[in-house]
């Protein structure tokens, strides 16, 4: 999912594993940490995860978003 939402913004999608900063790859996240991130984005209601996207859309694609900041 969030590869299709990056892709579809115009960004380009990270490799699995692999945590981006502006772009710039860094040490990279371990697949247990993508998960949980995926997991809690995933439990909101939709209307929530659109607000979500809708307000943090020019950090998303920026790339400046971190795992830790999504909800």
């Amino acid at each position: 999912m969030i590869t299709t939402l990056m892709t579809s913004v115009g960004s380009t999608a990270p490799v699995f594993g692999e945590d981006t900063t502006n772009g710039v790859p860094t040490a990279g996240a371990t697949p247990a940490q993508i998960a949980a991130a995926a997991q809690r984005f995933a439990a909101l209601s939709p209307s929530a995860r659109h607000a979500w996207l809708a307000a943090h859309l020019p950090a998303l694609r920026a790339g400046t978003i971190t795992l830790a900041q999504l909800p």
